[in-house]
């Protein structure tokens, strides 16, 4: 991977712009909305659209290697994970797809809705939090819940350090969080 700038707009295209000299080097149109972040992997990028789509595009050229029709619109941020992206879809479906874009891996539906800002990796689970006021761990190899514990807010941003998880809320106390799996 080169030192490249790639993003998605409102417009539905994605842009590659040479980092040293901010000069466009190529542009795709997706031909709807960009939902996601996009994400780069080796010579391949991973961008969610609004028509409930997620591209593979080439990083050189912008063209198009694969896509993948969801039932939900992808949102946010794409993890990579081994040879996975995390993500989210709609705002209650958490699931997993090959780097192919050719199989979901796993899904995990939240009790009503997902309320974190993205979904985060810590000690091999992805974390999220849910309308319940769940922090929600579910592994990552399968998608099963691992843990959950509830807090007294909305679970809305997650840091995390090596022993503790950092909870922020949509009312504003931050708490930290050390689970015992």
């Amino acid at each position: 991977m080169n030192d490249d700038i790639y993003f998605g707009g409102l417009d539905g295209i994605v842009y590659a712009l040479d980092a040293n000299s901010g000069k466009q080097i190529w542009k795709r149109d997706l031909g709807a909305r960009v939902t996601t972040s996009v994400t780069a992997h080796e010579h391949d990028l991973y961008v969610g659209t609004s028509k409930r789509h997620i591209y593979r595009l080439n990083s050189s050229s912008g063209a198009v290697l694969s896509d993948f029709a969801t039932d939900s619109e992808p949102r946010w941020s794409f993890i990579l994970l081994d040879d996975s992206l995390v993500f989210f879809l709609g705002d209650e479906v958490l699931a997993s797809i090959d780097l192919s874009l050719k199989k979901v891996r796993w899904s995990a539906e939240a009790s009503k809705e997902w309320t974190s800002a993205r979904p985060y990796l810590w000690h091999g689970a992805v974390v999220a939090g849910s309308n319940r006021r769940e922090l929600v761990a579910i592994r990552s190899s399968d998608g099963a819940r691992q843990w959950s514990h509830q807090f007294p807010e909305t679970v809305r941003g997650i840091g995390t350090s090596p022993d503790v998880l950092y909870v922020g809320t949509l009312k504003g106390p931050i708490f930290a969080y050390s689970p015992n799996p």
